[in-house]
């Protein structure tokens, strides 16, 4: 699965932005994956006012059913944080 969104107004008055990503997966209100805070490249990026993020992990494995993808992301130079959530429904895979 993909995702992929903007990060608006990072903080980058004194250095660049010094941001990370943490993810965690759900399904029925219960924890199915965490991945831990990991920093955000900015490698490339002119406009700190609008960064974008992509990313993306394998569904492999798992059940179908419906389950919920949070993002939260932490600006460490202001340490502030910002979450976002989505649903979506992992179906049967043809043989």
């Amino acid at each position: 699965m993909r995702f992929q969104g903007q990060i608006y107004n990072a903080e980058h008055s004194s250095k660049q932005p010094e941001l990370t990503l943490e993810m965690q997966l759900t399904k029925d209100r219960q924890v199915v994956i965490v991945m831990p805070p990991s920093p955000i490249s900015i490698q490339g990026v002119t406009d700190f006012a609008r960064i974008p993020l992509i990313g993306e992990f394998p569904l492999n494995g798992f059940q179908p059913d419906r389950y919920e993808l949070k993002l939260t992301i932490t600006d460490l130079l202001i340490k502030a944080s910002a979450s976002a959530r989505s649903t979506f429904t992992v179906h049967n895979q043809p043989p």
